[in-house]
This record gives C-alpha cells, structure tokens and sequence, in this order.
C-alpha cells in the first residue's frame, strides 16, 4: 500500500473510535498524526492509562527509559505503558509521528509478545512497510462509526503482526540455550548475532550476559580471551567496515549510513571511522565516486 500524495494532514491531526465494539480483550480508541518543532519539554505519561504506541515518520525522538537514554529515527516505533516512567522528547526540528492508542486485558500480553518491555519499549525497524497501517486509516474517515471501528482494529492488528515478525526476525537466527555448551559456542552465538544486528545501537555485553545468564564481566573477560580485543572495540571494527561497503556504494549520505551500522551520532561515527581508517567517510565516497568515474571512460 502506498501513500497517496494528494491526501496532506494538518500540523496535528487525530482521529477517535466512536463505537468500540472489537471487544474488552483489545480496544482501539484513538489515532493520532503530528508534526512537532524540537522541544527541551520531557513529554511524560507516567500516569497514562492506555498504551500508546509510536512510530516515527522522520526526525529525532529521544526516548528516555529505564534510567537510559535512546535517540530513534526514522521507521522505529516507541511504547509508552500504564504505570511506568517512560517519557519522550522531540530532539529535531519537523519531527512527525504517528501514534495508536489502545487498551484492553490482552494488551499487555500482546505488546510482550512483539517485544516490548519497560527494559526495552522500542524496536527499530527495517522498512517504512509499517507505516502504511497507520495511514490507511486516515483515508477512511468517512466510513460510518461502526466500520471505522472495524478498520481501526484491522490496521491495529496488522501493526502488531508486523512488529511480531520484526521481533521474530530479529531472533530467529540465534537459539540461546547454552546448558552444557562449550564457551566457543557461546562465542560462535554472539559473533552470529552480531554480524546480523549491526544497525542496532543497543549491542552491548549486558545484553548477551543476559540472554547467556552470565555475568557482564564473565563475559567480557571470555570475548576477550578468544578475540584478543574487547566486545566495543570488535563491534566497533564490524560496523566500520560495513560502513566502507556502504560508503563506497556513492548511495547514501554519512548520517544514513552512521544510522545503518549502528551509530546514533554521525559526528562519532566520523571520528571513529577516520581513527580506524585514516580517511573521513566523505573521503571514502569521494575516492569511490573518483574510481567509478575513472572506470567509465
């Protein structure tokens, strides 16, 4: 499904579920479209009794979680809980987000089942397919109470369906039962993983110790051992040189390829990339545009 360039919303507009009829098990009772000027204001819904789920349409949203801080772009999605001290802030000019609000007894399971905890209520997806669930239902808004009631619910459900698979695919490739495994295994698991989920920027030690039940320091004293360098400084190198391939494409801009290997500040991006490699990414797409041109004559 594809947008329709004809059809433009207002700086904020929203849209109410005026018959929930789909059932006390998952409701629908709002959807939402806004364009935001950056903002220093913490938008905070500790006392929100729905759940809201975001999805960024272009800019920079911080997401503050869990006593840590996320900076998301374009084609990631947010949840804010009931109950729970996430909060938001729009860090970029032009920011525009979707929103969804829903409720019912099955919500929570259903948002657990796509991924999304107080210890990570993000993802990051892949492609703008998702996008498409949120607008579709604007361009209905003329159907009769009882059918918009139906679309809202269809496109919350295929919205959900869509983080599913995100999150299915996103561990599908790693199985992380390690009873009676060899450290190598272990080892053999995290390289995996991290070759495949270089463009997310929350890799970290913890985050394997956790899903391999050992200690951080345990771990990092055992990656190190078999790779002579530290879990940063490997997944450092791996981005890296995903980005020279990237790079020597001559399709993308710095901050989009920073983006897509997993660097949320293309301004560190640069300087790491030009401490490995002696040459700025803008150096790189030079001297590949400069062979490329050479080869065509």
């Amino acid at each position: 499904m594809s947008m329709n360039n004809k059809w433009k919303p207002d700086q904020a507009i929203g849209l109410n579920n005026p018959n929930k009829e789909s059932g006390s098990d998952l409701t629908v009772s709002h959807y939402g479209y806004e364009i935001l000027d950056k903002s220093n204001d913490v938008i905070n819904f500790a006392a929100y009794p729905a759940y809201r789920l975001h999805y960024v349409i272009q800019g920079n949203v911080t997401l503050h979680y869990n006593d840590k801080k996320l900076t998301l772009k374009k084609n990631s999605v947010f949840l804010l809980m009931p109950n729970t001290g996430i909060s938001y802030q729009i860090t970029a000019k032009n920011t525009q987000l979707y929103w969804i609000t829903f409720n019912g007894y099955r919500a929570k399971h259903y948002c657990k089942k796509v991924g999304f905890t107080e210890e990570k209520p993000f993802a990051i997806l892949p492609d703008n397919k998702m996008m498409a669930y949120f607008y579709d239902t604007f361009t209905k808004f003329k159907y009769s109470p009882s059918m918009l009631n139906v679309v809202m619910h269809k496109n919350l459900l295929y919205i959900l369906e869509c983080l599913y698979l995100n999150q299915r695919t996103a561990t599908k490739d790693t199985t992380w039962q390690i009873e009676n495994e060899h450290p190598q295994t272990y080892l053999q698991k995290i390289l995996y993983y991290i070759d495949k989920h270089l463009s997310d920027p929350t890799l970290s030690i913890k985050m394997f110790a956790e899903k391999l039940n050992l200690h951080p320091s345990t771990l990092s004293r055992m990656f190190k051992k078999e790779m002579s360098v530290c879990f940063t400084e490997y997944v450092t190198i791996k981005r890296c040189e995903l980005a020279v391939t990237l790079l020597e494409k001559c399709t993308y801009k710095v901050n989009e390829v920073a983006r897509m290997v997993g660097f949320e500040d293309p301004l560190y991006f640069s300087r790491v990339f030009k401490k490995i490699y002696n040459r700025s990414p803008m150096d790189s797409i030079r001297a590949a545009e400069k062979l490329k041109k050479k080869n065509l004559l």
